[in-house]
């Protein structure tokens, strides 16, 4: 992880742990409003590492799930995000967020990890020819 990347994590982290919010999940409207071009540089690092940090858990838990999993038992639960390494950049999942959020009904009422889960799922998904796992 780069320095600026862990300093977004780190900033996220700190942001999440003193916000008065901190126990809600930010919704799609607020994930909006930090992904937004004209965003501060702070917000732009909530957004990415809300992005990232929401790409790492699906892995995360897909692999949990599997490894706590007795034997014989088959696997399936989480759906798999695979993205060449070629074809995405953070710019690119954050515009096609925000496309996600702007289809999106009422985002002040979509929980924003459900919005990027299920916005990369659906524009990655495997089988589609060569690919890598993510994140």
């Amino acid at each position: 992880m780069s320095t600026s990347a862990s300093l977004r994590a780190a900033l996220l982290i700190l942001a999440v742990v003193v916000s008065p919010r901190s126990f809600a999940a930010p919704s799609a409207a607020d994930l909006a409003r930090w992904c937004d071009e004209k965003s501060d540089d702070f917000e732009y690092g909530m957004c990415q590492g809300f992005i990232s940090g929401t790409l790492s858990g699906l892995q995360t838990g897909r692999d949990q799930v599997r490894a706590e999993l007795p034997a014989g038992i088959a696997y399936a639960p989480v759906p798999r995000i695979c993205i060449a390494r070629s074809e995405v950049t953070n710019g690119r999942l954050r515009q096609l967020v925000l496309k996600c959020i702007a289809e999106a009904s009422d985002p002040s009422r979509v929980d924003g990890g459900d919005l990027v889960a299920a916005c990369i799922q659906a524009a990655f998904p495997c089988g589609r020819g060569e690919r890598t796992a993510t994140p």
